[in-house]
Protein backbone atom coordinates (compact mmCIF):
# COMPACT_ATOMS: atom_id res chain seq x y z
CA UNK A 1 0.00 0.00 0.00
CA UNK A 2 1.16 3.49 -1.06
CA UNK A 3 0.62 6.81 -0.01
CA UNK A 4 1.03 10.38 -1.47
CA UNK A 5 4.13 12.68 -0.28
CA UNK A 6 2.92 16.33 0.81
CA UNK A 7 4.54 19.00 1.38
CA UNK A 8 5.06 21.29 4.53
CA UNK A 9 2.95 24.73 5.06
CA UNK A 10 7.03 26.34 4.82
CA UNK A 11 7.86 24.16 1.57
CA UNK A 12 4.34 24.85 0.18
CA UNK A 13 4.21 28.30 0.87
CA UNK A 14 3.18 30.32 -2.52
CA UNK A 15 4.67 28.75 -6.07
CA UNK A 16 6.88 26.80 -4.03
CA UNK A 17 4.32 24.17 -4.40
CA UNK A 18 5.03 23.95 -7.82
CA UNK A 19 8.70 23.23 -7.54
CA UNK A 20 9.74 19.66 -7.88
CA UNK A 21 10.10 17.55 -4.62
CA UNK A 22 13.79 16.20 -5.23
CA UNK A 23 15.37 18.89 -7.60
CA UNK A 24 13.51 21.69 -6.86
CA UNK A 25 13.14 22.60 -10.64
CA UNK A 26 9.74 25.05 -11.02
CA UNK A 27 6.81 22.31 -12.37
CA UNK A 28 4.29 24.57 -13.08
CA UNK A 29 0.39 23.69 -12.41
CA UNK A 30 -1.16 20.62 -13.60
CA UNK A 31 2.17 19.38 -15.03
CA UNK A 32 3.83 17.56 -12.24
CA UNK A 33 3.47 14.03 -11.01
CA UNK A 34 2.37 13.11 -7.66
CA UNK A 35 5.52 12.03 -5.16
CA UNK A 36 4.47 8.71 -3.90
CA UNK A 37 5.21 7.13 -0.44
CA UNK A 38 6.04 3.21 -0.29
CA UNK A 39 4.22 1.01 2.17
CA UNK A 40 6.68 1.60 4.77
CA UNK A 41 7.54 5.16 4.77
CA UNK A 42 3.80 5.85 4.60
CA UNK A 43 3.18 4.24 8.08
CA UNK A 44 6.37 5.56 9.86
CA UNK A 45 6.62 8.88 8.24
CA UNK A 46 3.58 10.02 6.25
CA UNK A 47 3.01 13.32 7.97
CA UNK A 48 6.63 14.35 7.36
CA UNK A 49 7.32 16.94 4.67
CA UNK A 50 9.00 15.32 1.35
CA UNK A 51 11.30 18.24 1.05
CA UNK A 52 12.64 19.41 4.62
CA UNK A 53 11.14 16.63 6.93
CA UNK A 54 8.69 18.85 8.94
CA UNK A 55 5.61 18.13 10.19
CA UNK A 56 3.01 18.37 7.64
CA UNK A 57 0.09 18.61 10.33
CA UNK A 58 -2.10 15.79 7.95
CA UNK A 59 -3.13 18.89 6.39
CA UNK A 60 -0.23 19.10 3.85
CA UNK A 61 0.07 20.03 0.28
CA UNK A 62 0.74 17.49 -2.60
CA UNK A 63 4.34 16.86 -3.43
CA UNK A 64 5.12 16.98 -7.28
CA UNK A 65 8.01 15.68 -9.15
CA UNK A 66 9.18 17.46 -12.47
CA UNK A 67 9.02 15.61 -16.01
CA UNK A 68 13.01 14.15 -15.48
CA UNK A 69 12.41 13.02 -11.93
CA UNK A 70 9.76 11.27 -12.85
CA UNK A 71 10.62 9.51 -15.50
CA UNK A 72 11.88 5.94 -15.34
CA UNK A 73 12.58 4.30 -12.08
CA UNK A 74 11.55 7.31 -9.84
CA UNK A 75 8.22 7.27 -11.09
CA UNK A 76 7.46 4.17 -9.61
CA UNK A 77 9.50 4.92 -6.21
CA UNK A 78 9.38 6.35 -2.76
CA UNK A 79 10.37 9.49 -2.32
CA UNK A 80 12.41 8.68 1.01
CA UNK A 81 14.09 5.50 0.20
CA UNK A 82 13.36 4.64 -3.30
CA UNK A 83 11.76 1.62 -2.92
CA UNK A 84 8.64 0.22 -4.93
CA UNK A 85 5.89 2.58 -4.42
CA UNK A 86 3.76 1.94 -7.58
Amino acid sequence: MTGMAQLCQACGLGNQKWNCALCGAWVGPYRGTQARLCGDCKFERSADCAVCGGWTGGRGIPAVLCRECASGPSNEGCIRCGKWAP
